[in-house]
Formats: structure tokens, sequence, C-alpha cells
């Protein structure tokens, strides 16, 4: 795997590098990729925030129909959104260990989570499919900001990319994160989380 590792963060254009939240000194394992497809149709139109329990054999089904049921029009971007969100799913299972994915994908125009945080869960799976990605911070700059500073440095996810997360209830140095500043300008993104359901 060609990973490079900043502060307790691995990111490598390797799938694999996911899998490295495991290892305890780990905050965030980032896979940076290109999209094998276009996502750019599925935010015509308005569409519904999707919330569900699934497991790794059954969410395509599920997405299926709950993107036709939150307005997703049919096309071929649906499907390839379905499978890609499956194949996510599994390897997030594996990772986290757990039968149960919590899901939510979502279009979001507002700056859902705009203070930097860490998450009150074990790990979080995070994917923008359109617009800006998740902004997070390496570990000095994450301790400036609990010192009340502002960061040196924002570094964030791009289109496609993927990371995990850790949260408080895995490590007493969680990832530091945000939602990227973008309420007001009139852009949109669409947003996938996975967490282990409880």
């Amino acid at each position: 795997m060609d990973a490079e590792t900043l502060s307790q963060s691995v990111i490598a254009r390797d799938r694999e590098a996911l899998a490295e939240i495991v290892r305890e000194e780990c905050q965030l394992a980032m896979w940076q990729r290109d999209l094998a497809f276009e996502p750019a149709p599925l935010m015509e139109g308005p569409v519904d925030e999707i919330r569900l329990e699934s497991t790794a054999g059954n969410v395509a089904v599920d997405m299926k129909l709950a993107m036709a049921n939150a307005g997703y029009a049919a096309s071929s971007a649906r499907e390839a959104l379905t499978r890609d969100i499956a194949d996510l799913t599994a390897q997030f299972s594996e990772i986290a260990g757990c039968t149960d994915i919590a899901l939510r994908l979502a279009m979001v125009e507002t700056d859902s989570c705009r203070k930097f945080h860490a998450d009150w869960i074990t790990l979080r799976l995070i994917s923008t499919y359109v617009g800006r990605g998740t902004e997070w911070l390496e570990s000095r700059d994450a301790k400036r900001v609990a010192d009340g500073n502002e960061p040196l440095a924002i570094n964030c996810l791009n289109v496609g990319d993927v990371g995990i997360f850790k949260g408080r209830l895995a490590s007493e140095q969680p990832a530091i994160h945000r939602s990227p500043p973008i309420s007001g300008i009139g852009e949109k993104r669409l947003l996938l989380v996975l967490d282990p359901a409880k």
C-alpha cells in the first residue's frame, strides 16, 4: 500500500488504507479515489433525505427502494450510486466488525456541522459524491482549536474520497472534523454517512 501518514492519519490511493483505522494510533483513514460514474444527474430536482438501517447483504435492495421513494429519478447514475453504497457498506461492516449499519444519504445545502468536533460514535464513514468534502484537522491543529485558537491548516476530503473517522467512543484522541461552510452561497453536497447501528 502506497500510503502517507500525517499526524495519526493514513491517506492512500488504495482502498485497503481504510482498514488502518483499526490501529490504535490512527484517527482517520482515507481512500483517495476517482468516482467511476458521474453523480451530477442525481442533484436534479428535489429529493428527501434517506435514513435507514441495513446490512451489507441487504443494502442494495433497501437503497434501490429508498432512493425511488425519496424522489431520485431512475437513471444509470442512481444505479451506480446504489452499487457504490453497497460496496462501501460491505467494507465498512467488515472493518467496524458489525452486521447492522445505519446509513444516511442527504443533499446538504447548509453548514450542518459547522464547528470542528468529534462524533460520539466508534467509527463513521463519510463520502461526498457532489460538492465540497468534509474538512478535518491534523493533531496539531486539533489541539490549537481545543485551546481556543484558529487552526493553521484545514484539510478536506475531495469528491469521491472515502474517510473513516474515529469517534469519542473509540479513542481519547478522536478525529476532529466539520462540514464545509457552504450556507448561503448556493452550493449543494450529496453526502453519504455510515455508522455502526446501535
